[in-house]
């Protein structure tokens, strides 16, 4: 099954550990002040405040999606992977990989890859000049009519599809260097039409 990886930044790595260690350490801290009667009161409005966090996120994306989300958080590398099923179009498998193990968070058919571009963030309006915040963007086809419907009234520019980020923001050299890897990477596993319009896209 051809497969692409890309390499996240460091720092979303580095973060996601300190966030994760304080809000356990915290937990815990919280539980054990419940426990022995000490300071009740902060202790169990923190305890119910994560609780209500995470089940807001569990509502909104499952738990199926709630558990890959914590987990993609450590992991270093973006995953993008091709399947091929007999008398059926290929799909585009977007995850990432941890502990050598794959995981899949979206499936997207192949017909529905549009395009991928690559340009800058908020940070080149602010600043006035190019600040290294260049980032590949893969736009797909949602197939939500309803969703879709919602877009065309608000005025969106692109009704009816979604984007998703692939790799971390960087110089635009090094992000050019990836968009097209990727657009390789669907050329050559079969995905139709996506070099073409993506050349046009990024230009």
């Amino acid at each position: 099954m051809p497969e692409l990886l890309v390499t996240k930044a460091r720092g979303e790595f580095v973060a996601a550990v300190v966030g994760a260690a304080i809000i356990v350490s915290s937990l815990t801290l919280a539980i054990r002040n419940v426990i022995h009667d000490e300071a009740v009161l902060p202790s169990v409005v923190w305890i119910v405040l994560v609780a209500l966090v995470a089940l807001s996120n569990i509502r909104a994306s499952g738990m199926r999606g709630f558990s890959l989300g914590i987990l993609s958080a450590f992991s270093r590398y973006r995953l993008l992977r091709v399947s091929t099923q007999p008398q059926q179009s290929r799909a585009l498998e977007v995850g990432f990989k941890l502990w050598n193990l794959h995981f899949v968070e979206q499936k997207i058919s192949g017909d529905d890859v549009v395009c991928v571009r690559w340009s800058t963030g908020q940070g080149i309006d602010l600043a006035g000049h190019d600040v290294n915040d260049w980032s590949v963007f893969l736009w797909y086809r949602h197939r939500d009519s309803q969703k879709e419907a919602k877009e065309s009234e608000s005025g969106r520019k692109r009704p009816g599809q979604s984007v998703i980020v692939i790799g971390p923001a960087r110089a635009k050299r090094i992000t050019e260097a990836l968009g097209n890897r990727v657009l390789e990477f669907l050329s050559a596993s079969g995905i139709s039409g996506c070099y073409e319009r993506s050349v046009l896209a990024a230009t």
